[in-house]
């Protein structure tokens, strides 16, 4: 199957449970607009030296001292507990509460602790709402119990903590927080805030960021007990190597710069395998992703070419609607003259950047953002506009970011490789279609200028966490130049059957081996939910050899004998594929087909 065969008239996906991957790269997105929606406020933002104040008072170093919110209102439940001992002079606390703080959307309620930047000798405790709106929002789409506590002292992306949260109380959306020093508090979904305050930065891979252990999981935080090194090499050498040398990668939507460094990530942590050894300086670009996408290429742009010298040159491996950031940063930086570096005759970043690549990048936009999201865009608030326009960047149609991308696209000296994930068969990855991942005019002209993957592991966001054990990040390090001998052979572009298919049934499947080794390929077939078994050709076989050839592969097509498998002999069964295939004595990766049925009982 190549890029043609995936077109407008793919089918819909079937209802199945989400999990927690589908709930992250879908349910959020939703999440973040839903957050964003101002209903029950009307002025777009208040100064910073202004806000409710809601209580204040005398605390002394021997009896500490209790401030509350007093009751009825927005800020109802808001309170501050000093001990004994806590500060270290007699002081007086004011507690003062906002809504439509210009560092953050403004249904974000926002508690000032002055004096700011206080340290405390003992921990504090803070209890603080988040809104009802955001609340709602908490349960449909991601858990509530998620929801974390921030403090900054004078702006998100200069100085954000995670504090530690003490209790919680879900009926009347309260969290109790332990605080050590006065300022700026809020609670948020971790990756709302990945979307609405992250710095713009290529981060030093020599230099460690700060991070605190939440609930199992790592989450940045200024001054946080775990000290974490992401990428590899140094910042300063990346910027005289050359193109063999370097890697620049770059998250997409809704994730932060730990995700390159998780558990089968393209750069982890816990197991050496990812890009780290093929790259001697391999460097993450962070931002703040629910910003516009032009505006984070240009941010890019100004990054790169400020600090590249003689000889520079670099590659680049994107996620999501990170490969839009970078097509923004190669194909139109440049000439816009929106960004803040700009000078009239600047080069291209294509001289700079001889391969990308763009990893289920959705190119045509993302029709199933478009569904969800037109109803709710129309709620949110002028003023709230920048934390969403990434989001608003996805939707495709007129005028649209990659409408604009797209018109008069001009092939540049970039080679782009492009990535797809159709994970049940639906010709989609659960956020983007095969369509619109594999919409680069320059991947799909060349024959080996872009991969599928088929079957359940590969939706939209494990295709990215879980790139070096799924196979993904294999065939980057093929287009790379960076294969290490003999590389796994896989099953890609399985072809789901329709419905109702019966007899002697066709099964197109593509065999990838960059080396164009034969292939041992075992298909099996699990009915009604059985066991996995051997599937029957006509003529009993089950099993085959293919020659694999570089991406997209080699069509072959899987001729399944249904009756002697005894599917569908007295009404309609349902019926999915599983490719197995082997290369030597090495495993690959199987490839798998969405579920169709199958019926052999009408004469």
């Amino acid at each position: 199957m190549t890029a043609a065969d995936y077109d407008e008239r793919a089918r819909l996906p079937t209802a199945r449970s989400m999990d927690r991957n589908r709930r992250t790269v879908a349910g959020l997105a939703l999440a973040a607009l839903v957050g964003c929606v101002r209903v029950d406020r009307i002025s777009s933002s208040e100064p910073l030296d202004r806000g409710e104040i809601l209580a204040r008072g005398q605390v002394t170093t021997a009896t500490g001292g209790t401030l509350t919110a007093g009751i009825g209102g927005e800020f109802e439940g808001v309170r501050l507990i000093i001990p004994p001992g806590a500060v270290p002079a007699d002081v007086e606390v004011v507690l003062r509460g906002r809504f439509g703080d210009p560092r953050l959307p403004s249904i974000v309620q926002t508690i000032e602790v002055e004096p700011r930047e206080l340290q405390l000798n003992r921990a504090a405790q803070l209890t603080l709402r988040y809104s009802t709106t955001y609340a709602r929002t908490a349960g449909q789409v991601w858990p509530e119990s998620e929801v974390e506590v921030y403090g900054f002292q004078t702006a998100p992306i200069d100085d954000e903590r995670v504090e530690v949260i003490v209790g919680r109380d879900g009926e009347v959306h309260t969290l109790d927080a332990s605080i050590t020093r006065f300022g700026t508090f809020y609670a948020m979904h971790p990756v709302f805030r990945t979307l609405v305050s992250q710095p713009t930065r290529l981060i030093d891979p020599s230099e460690s960021v700060d991070a605190r252990l939440v609930d199992g999981q790592l989450q940045l935080s200024a001054g946080g007990d775990v000290p974490v090194r992401i990428g590899e090499g140094r910042l300063g050498e990346f910027f005289g190597e050359s193109a063999e040398r370097n890697l620049i990668v770059v998250p997409g939507l809704l994730t932060d710069p730990l995700v390159t460094s998780s558990a089968g990530g393209p750069t982890p942590l816990q197991s050496r395998g990812g890009l780290e050894l093929d790259f001697a300086n391999v460097v993450v670009f962070q931002y703040p992703s629910g910003r516009s996408f032009q505006e984070s290429g240009n941010a890019l742009y100004d990054l790169i070419t400020g600090s590249a010298r003689t000889g520079f040159g670099c590659r680049i491996l994107a996620h999501g609607t990170g490969g839009l950031v970078v097509r923004q940063a190669i194909e139109r930086a440049h000439l816009d003259p929106s960004r803040p570096g700009y000078a009239p005759g600047q080069p291209k970043l294509d001289t700079l950047v001889d391969r990308a690549v763009l990893v289920a990048t959705p190119n045509q936009g993302a029709s199933v953002a478009q569904s969800r999201f037109d109803y709710l865009l129309a709620g949110v608030f002028p003023a709230d506009q920048p934390f969403v326009q990434g989001v608003v960047d996805l939707l495709p149609g007129p005028d649209s970011f990659v409408d604009r991308l797209n018109d008069g696209w001009v092939q540049p000296l970039t080679e782009y490789f492009a990535v797809a994930g159709d994970f049940d068969g639906s010709h989609q990855d659960g956020l983007v279609d095969v369509v619109s991942a594999l919409g680069l005019p320059t991947a799909v002209a060349r024959p080996e200028g872009h991969q599928i993957f088929s079957g359940p592991i590969y939706e939209h966001a494990a295709l990215f966490l879980f790139s070096e054990t799924i196979g993904v990040l294999d065939q980057a390090r093929h287009w790379f130049g960076k294969s290490r001998g003999n590389t796994p052979a896989l099953v890609g572009a399985v072809e789901t059957p329709p419905d109702g298919s019966r007899g002697v049934i066709e099964i197109p499947i593509r065999v990838t081996d960059p080396e164009g080794a034969p292939c041992l390929v075992l298909p099996m077939v699990s009915v009604d939910g059985g066991e996995w078994r051997f599937a029957r050709g006509p003529v009993g076989s089950s099993f085959f050899i293919a020659r694999g050839a570089p991406a997209p592969g080699a069509r072959e097509v899987f001729r399944w004998d249904s009756v002697a498998d005894a599917a569908g002999l007295t009404g309609a069964s349902m019926v999915t594929f599983r490719f197995l295939i082997q290369d030597g004595n090495r495993p690959g990766i199987a490839g798998q087909s969405g579920e169709f049925s199958v019926d052999n009982s009408a004469p």
